[in-house]
């Protein structure tokens, strides 16, 4: 009812492909819980899926955050591996624990 910003979600094509699609997503707190990741999520793998025939999702989150592998998991992504003291996060480094999903037709 507002235009009110609650989030965003970004995507990234790995080697100018279609075929493999990183995606990110960030949502204010007040916002979260409600189902609007998953339903956005879920939407925008579709049109990317029939738009350009994209087959393989890959998200990168950090172990420590549960709610955001809960989503993934929720969306189909499984756990491809972790990367161990991938990046430096606030002054620490951090592990990076990559997701996939693989859409079949």
């Amino acid at each position: 009812a507002s235009s009110e910003l609650i989030g965003d979600i970004g995507v990234h094509f790995k080697n100018n492909e279609e075929q493999l699609i990183a995606l990110g997503i960030s949502l204010s707190a007040k916002h979260q819980q409600q189902g609007y990741a998953f339903e956005a999520l879920e939407t925008l793998i579709q049109h990317l899926t029939i738009q350009f025939g994209t087959r393989q999702f890959m998200v990168s989150i950090d172990p420590r955050n549960k709610a955001s592998i809960r989503l993934f998991k929720k969306l189909s992504f499984e756990l491809k591996e972790i990367q161990q003291k991938a990046f430096k996060l606030r002054g620490e480094w951090v592990d990076d624990a990559i997701y996939t999903r693989v859409v079949h037709k």
